[in-house]
C-alpha cells in the first residue's frame, strides 16, 4: 500500500511543475525522514553543500531533534524531458 502522502505528493509534482521545465532540483537537511521521503517521490541525490546551515545560520536548525548540517541537493528528471524517451 502506497502511503496517500505520497500520491499526493507525486500528482502534485507531475501536475503543477512538469510543465514548467524538464528537471527539478530540491535542497534538505541531512534527515533520514525526509530524503525517504524525496526518494520515495522520484528524487535521487544529486550533490551535497558541506555546512551549509551551519555556515548560513546564525542559530542551529533542528529537524526531528538532528541538528542541521549539510544541505542535499536531490533531482528528479519530469516526465516531458526529452532524454527519456527512447
Amino acid at each position: 500500500e502506497i502511503p496517500l502522502r505520497l500520491v499526493g505528493s507525486e500528482m502534485c509534482i507531475r501536475d503543477r511543475y512538469s510543465r514548467l521545465g524538464t528537471r527539478m532540483l530540491v535542497g534538505t537537511g541531512d534527515v533520514f525522514e525526509t530524503l525517504n521521503f524525496y526518494q520515495a517521490c522520484g528524487f535521487t541525490r544529486s550533490h551535497v553543500i558541506k555546512n551549509f546551515f551551519t555556515d548560513n545560520y546564525p542559530q542551529p536548525i533542528f529537524e526531528n531533534g538532528i541538528q542541521l548540517k549539510d544541505m542535499v541537493y536531490l533531482e528528479r528528471f519530469l516526465k516531458n524531458d526529452r532524454r527519456l524517451k527512447k
